[in-house]
């Protein structure tokens, strides 16, 4: 056994973090999730700006370079894959996709994680977890695979310090470090990578589905269709436990029921379904979409706000999905795709997006139309679908993560071309715009600064595409698992920081330019109650009383 000492991220990130007004605004700094997200639509001085917070996080060690390789299409492009370190201990899922051309930074895409704060204590050593795992599940730990000690997010936006475990079954089982036992569990290989229809050079890293974009809270009670009515204090839902079914209590907080989807399962299962679908039939047929391509009229989702969410249960530490779900927030019944999460479900979303963009048509559920680019352009646009999952998606996957990979794919290999457009359209048909559109003035969210004082609004209605799906990057507050804040940086223009009600517009927000550690507020809320303020010595945003 060992001992690890008390884990606290003060990450340089924070220095460029806002918290917006609102209703719901807390008086003090959230833990959360900072996605990150700036190339295809961003100056160049953004671009510096956030090259120089990464290549600080990069030498503090916060972020560490844990893959290099060139672009499997544009020469003098290469691509790092950047894993966030918290204690000298990697954040599964945690980090940073940087592309560069000849060495100058091009784009940015991933997630940080704040807050993380963890208790010192003894720790079981990875060969007696992994033994303890055996016991408990027979699975046998794969010889090549070497257990790793990691800092694992959860859905209420809590970390747990784990074991991770692969299995020779391709299982990945996250123990906890301190008591053995198994608190998460998932594919060591995503779909993508395990298909054996789709291009035989595509790789990818086993899918993380990002829960601050994939879990939020539900109603506090609702009622199925026996007309049974379920709360927080009484709802259990069955689960499969090895071979058999077990009633366990459902996940609530606040009193509300916690849904979730598994996103990053979802895109890897897209991804599968693009490299097989059937277009001008010189393909073989996708064991998902149906042969007419209209989801909607077949109960698939074909659009973000149609994504499938379920119930979660907790069991002694370890979190499952049911098969409860939720449209929207609202029961839906059992649809029998129980209990992974809905991936497979909702894949059809992102495959949707794809057949659109080469074929056009109409979204049944957004009633977008989109002018596909025709089928003698169907390869350029599989090219830029699969080179954002080669090179460009992030380790901890979303939809809206995914949909920025494509377009700054697309951006890289076909601007102003009509095949850019048809993939734009496609996106926007199925309800996934680009991030730094999402806004929303009166939200009580989470936002951040860019360079030149850039904020991005996130979100109306606490949805995720600036018009009407569930939650997406960015949201704090109503209908969001509270501690997962997130807030997204998409720069965007000026006028966003005024849009965003605050009285003070800041220029180079960052601790880059700043000499004193309470000078340049970034803003001071409308009503005055609370100024926010860098602190260049430790990388934090001060948050103060002006009245004491």
């Amino acid at each position: 056994m060992g001992r690890v000492p008390r884990l606290v991220v003060a990450s340089a990130i924070a220095g460029v973090a806002i918290v917006s007004t609102g209703p719901n605004t807390t008086t003090e700094p959230q833990s959360g999730v900072v996605r990150v997200s700036v190339g295809y639509a961003s100056t160049a001085d953004e671009l510096r700006h956030w090259d120089a917070v990464i290549d600080r996080m990069t030498r503090t060690g916060e972020l560490r370079v844990a893959s290099h390789r060139p672009d499997p299409v544009l020469n003098g492009r290469t691509h790092e894959r950047l894993v966030q370190h918290v204690g000298g201990l990697p954040v599964h899922g945690g980090g940073i996709m940087r592309q560069l051309d000849r060495g100058v930074t091009v784009s940015m895409l991933g997630s940080i994680h704040r807050g993380i704060d963890l208790e010192p204590g003894s720790l079981l050593t990875g060969a007696e977890v992994a033994a303890r795992v055996a016991r408990a599940t027979g699975a046998t730990p794969a010889p090549d695979q070497p257990v790793q000690l990691l800092i694992l997010p959860l859905p209420d936006g809590t970390y747990a310090l784990t074991h991770r475990i692969v299995a020779s079954d391709g299982r990945a089982f996250f123990a906890g470090a301190v008591n053995g036992r198994i608190v998460h569990v998932e594919d060591a290989q995503s779909p993508a990578e395990g298909n054996g229809d789709g291009p035989a050079a595509v790789r990818v890293h086993a899918a993380v589905t990002d829960f601050a974009a994939g879990a939020r809270l539900g109603p506090r009670q609702f009622t199925d269709e026996y007309g049974q009515t379920h709360t927080c204090d009484n709802a259990t839902f069955p689960v499969p436990a090895g071979r058999i079914w077990q009633s366990m209590p459902a996940w609530c907080d606040d009193g509300r029921f916690v849904l979730a989807s598994s996103q990053g399962d979802a895109v890897g299962q897209a991804y599968a379904d693009i490299a097989s679908t059937p277009v001008a039939g010189n393909r073989p047929a996708s064991r998902l979409v149906p042969a007419d391509h209209q989801w909607a009229a077949h109960g698939r989702p074909d659009a973000y706000a149609s994504r499938l969410e379920f119930a979660l249960v907790a069991d002694g530490g370890r979190w499952h999905y049911s098969g409860v779900a939720f449209l929207d927030g609202q029961y839906a019944g059992a649809p029998g795709d129980c209990c992974d999460g809905a991936g497979r479900w909702n894949a059809t979303i992102l495959s949707h997006a794809f057949r659109l963009a080469v074929e056009g048509g109409t979204n049944l559920t957004t009633g977008l139309a989109v002018e596909g680019a025709g089928l003698a352009n169907r390869d350029r646009t599989e090219a830029i679908f699969l080179r954002a999952l080669e090179v460009l998606l992030p380790p901890a996957m979303s939809f809206p993560l995914a949909a920025e990979a494509i377009r700054q794919s697309a951006h890289d290999l076909e601007a102003g071309s009509v095949v850019q457009r048809a993939v734009e359209q496609a996106l926007r048909a199925v309800g996934l715009p680009p991030l730094r559109e999402q806004e929303d003035p009166g939200a009580d969210e989470r936002r951040a600064a860019g360079a030149g004082g850039d904020t991005t609004a996130d979100d109306p209605d606490g949805r995720g595409d600036g018009g009407g799906t569930p939650p997406s990057e960015a949201q704090a507050g109503e209908g969001a698992v509270t501690p997962a804040t997130a807030v997204t940086i998409a720069a965007g223009g000026a006028a966003a920081t005024q849009a965003a009600g605050f009285d003070v517009q800041a220029s180079g927000v960052g601790y880059i330019n700043y000499e004193s550690p309470y000078s340049n507020p970034i803003a001071l809320l409308p009503d005055a109650s609370l100024l926010y303020a860098v602190n260049t010595p430790s990388d934090t945003v001060d948050v103060i009383d002006p009245a004491t």
